[in-house]
Order: C-alpha cells, then structure tokens, then sequence
C-alpha cells in the first residue's frame, strides 16, 4: 500500500474493504492521508464493500460517514 500511496493521486481509486471487520488505527490514518491527497488532486477516492462492523469501528474513531465516498454493503 505505501508503495501505491507514493505513486500519487494520477487517477481514482477505489479500495475493497469487504474483507474487513474492523481498521486499525494505523491503517485508518493512512486511508485518511491517502483521502486528502485523493482530493486535492481532485480524483475520487472510494471504499466499497464496507460492512456494518466496519462503519461501526470507523464511528468509534470519530470518523463521520462523510469522511469516505463508500459504494456497496
């Protein structure tokens, strides 16, 4: 992942969560790095497949549902 987040933002992503029940700290303060750079290079940055568990989590952390462009689930 370090190595896709140092390419930069040339184009939209989108990242499948669908495996996940839960994102460590760490990995969500890369995702949320990697969201901000996403956006001012103006491409779209999106999670799918996002589970209830995982939204859970995401809230305990103090992450609105507005934070991330979610498709799926």
């Amino acid at each position: 992942m370090v190595e896709f987040l140092q390419i930069g933002a040339i184009q939209p992503v989108s990242i499948d969560c669908s495996d996940l029940r839960h994102i460590p700290t760490r990995c969500l303060q890369i995702l949320l790095a990697a969201r901000r750079h996403w956006a001012e290079a103006e491409q779209s940055f999106i999670l799918t497949g996002v589970g209830d568990e995982c939204r859970h989590a995401l809230r305990t952390l103090g992450v609105s549902e507005t934070t991330f462009q979610f498709e799926g689930i």
